[in-house]
């Protein structure tokens, strides 16, 4: 996913698969809309705090199980906090437009 990126960035805008689960079969236009285990948000949240200190993404609820709350402790668990979040409904189902930021990290003296 970075592998071209160079540089530090303000924000990092992505539009990431927003189904969690496994594929329905390996047809590739599948992968658009799933990621399996969240990969390709754990990918996005390690690595993204080398290039930048926001994070813009999109994500729906779907599935109605609760992935915004999978969403948010993944990005916790990788160092973001949810900083902002615009939520609408469309075709029946719930959307948020977060912004994350990374954790301030603090010196500490002994």
């Amino acid at each position: 996913m970075f592998s071209r990126v160079e540089g530090k960035y303000d924000c990092i805008i992505c539009n990431l698969p927003i189904l969690n689960g496994d594929l329905p079969s390996n047809d590739s236009r599948w992968y658009s809309l799933f990621d399996p285990d969240f990969n390709f948000h754990k990918c996005l949240f390690l690595n993204g705090k080398k290039y930048a200190s926001h994070i813009l993404i999109a994500h729906a609820d779907l599935d109605r199980n609760c992935s915004f709350g999978k969403l948010e402790s993944l990005a916790e668990e990788y160092g973001w906090n949810v900083e902002s979040y615009a939520e609408t409904k469309y075709a029946n189902h719930l959307w948020r437009a977060y912004q994350f930021k990374l954790k301030e990290v603090k010196d500490v003296t002994i």
